[in-house]
């Protein structure tokens, strides 16, 4: 698994994981297409379910025939996360990653291509945290190709979560929904120290990214943005099958506890109760709410002093709108 690679005048040997959260409907052609190409630079992919459902089990025989095989720790390795959401999945996956001792831990969407090795990033990683890769983007129903769309780093949020810009330039972001996102071990390990070993608190999807991100942020860590193109994203219209099938009201119900999460955690007062996901505090729970206070007693920083110092170091974002 080790590999000494020499980065400019560093010479770094790094065991390197991605962590993929898949849900029983996606396309194994497609998650197929993703696992290779993180093969190609040996690195190890760890597919999280959440739950060992028989769906989830019908799903796995399906990546079998795709010739997908799925034994502890070998070429892929995989876990069930005994619990619910996307973001609950992200969480374990995670920590499973570092549990079993990789240097850089990668979060991956399930339809991405790595089209060069992602060490630099990880090299950016050490340094910083975690790192962001600009990429770019491909429909998700075509064999993906590089296209003449301008590369960027997926986008910003405004501190309320009401709106985003595409973020084409940055020194470094606070925070980002990206499709892939490179995090060093120890980072991780220093918030899951703050959080009773969490690493992610809001269980759905929405801004359980965002979450862990701003949270390293806000412990002294930089989300550093590493300037090559390392990877393809295949961008998907949200009208897909396997999207819509998904959202199921309890799915709905936890979208809305990740962004409730958030707004709690990292989302001072009066951006929070003008959020349009201000009703999602409400289902913010207890054992979230612990957690959400024993980080804030960690925190060496705010969430808009982390806004601040993005906006002071001039990045270049389209459309152009006051964050804060």
């Amino acid at each position: 698994m080790g590999e000494s690679l020499k980065f400019g005048r560093f010479f770094i040997s790094m065991n390197v994981a991605t962590v993929i959260a898949v849900h029983h409907l996606e396309i194994s052609k497609h998650l197929k297409i993703t696992i290779e190409s993180y093969y190609r630079w040996n690195v190890l992919p760890i597919l999280v379910f959440d739950k060992l459902s028989p769906e989830v089990v019908e799903f796995i025989k399906i990546l079998k025939k795709e010739k997908i095989d799925l034994p502890p720790v070998a070429t892929v390795s995989w876990v069930t996360s005994g619990g619910i959401g996307v973001g609950h999945a992200r969480d374990v996956g995670l920590r499973h990653a570092v549990e079993l001792g990789f240097d850089c831990i990668i979060n991956s969407d399930s339809h991405v291509v790595m089209m060069r090795d992602p060490r630099p990033a990880c090299a950016s990683a050490f340094e910083s945290g975690f790192s962001f890769i600009p990429h770019l983007t491909s429909p998700f129903d075509k064999f993906p190709q590089p296209s003449n769309a301008p590369q960027f780093y997926s986008v910003i949020h405004t501190l309320d979560l009401n709106q985003y810009a595409d973020v084409y330039w940055c020194k470094f972001k606070p925070c980002g929904y990206d499709p892939v996102i490179v995090f060093s071990a120890n980072a991780l390990k220093k918030l899951m120290d703050a959080q009773s070993d969490k690493l992610i608190i809001g269980r759905g999807f929405g801004a359980e990214l965002h979450d862990i991100t701003m949270s390293l942020t806000r412990l002294g860590f930089y989300g550093a943005c590493n300037p090559s193109v390392l990877y393809i994203h295949r961008v998907s219209t949200g009208e897909e099958e396997f999207w819509r099938k998904r959202w199921n009201q309890q799915q709905l119900d936890l979208f809305m506890e990740s962004m409730g999460v958030y707004l709690l955690k990292h989302v001072p007062e009066p951006y929070r109760s003008r959020s349009k996901y201000s009703s999602g505090l409400k289902r913010v729970q207890p054992w979230q709410k612990e957690l959400i206070n024993q980080f804030n007693k960690a925190a060496v920083k705010s969430a808009l002093d982390a806004y601040k110092e993005f906006v002071n170091s001039n990045p270049i974002i389209y459309p152009r709108m006051q964050l804060f």
